[in-house]
């Protein structure tokens, strides 16, 4: 990755741009939706594959502990809702964590809704996890939360 991100600059922000995608569109875990579907840049499989030259990407996916959660079929990946929704845990336990902070103090104790905006707040993921983490608030994410700090 180090060598894709510094000699493959277009293509890491084209891939940059397909995660942002799917982490606003791909569902929580346990949804309908049991597969995420990434089209990924040719160049990141040449550069693995000159890398480990023993073992192509495809057969170090097959073989590799992701082996049942992640396929790849040409230049796509295959992966699970319930992986890719896991790569964004850590950052959804922060957000849940410091908002219970927040709202445990006296200035903000009397909060009783919550506006999601910004960027991430378009994550169906994000917005699951913080309406489960606070029942008794009403969570509301604008639809195009993104664009919601720009248009005031």
């Amino acid at each position: 990755m180090d060598e894709f991100t510094r000699d493959c600059k277009v293509d890491k922000l084209d891939l940059d741009s397909v995660i942002e995608v799917k982490k606003r569109q791909v569902e929580p875990a346990g949804s309908d939706c049991d597969k995420v579907n990434m089209k990924l840049p040719n160049v990141l499989f040449e550069i693995y594959n000159e890398m480990n030259p023993t073992s192509q990407f495809n057969t170090s996916v097959r073989k590799g502990k992701f082996s049942q959660s992640v396929t790849q079929k040409r230049d796509r990946l295959n992966i699970t809702n319930q992986i890719f929704t896991d790569t964004f845990s850590n950052s959804i336990e922060a957000i849940v964590r410091h908002l219970t902070t927040l709202l445990q103090t006296p200035l903000l104790a009397d909060v009783k809704m919550l506006l999601m905006v910004g960027g991430y707040s378009d994550s169906k993921v994000l917005q699951h996890a913080v309406k489960e983490a606070f029942p008794r608030h009403e969570v509301i994410a604008p639809d195009d939360g993104s664009l919601s700090i720009v248009k005031g």
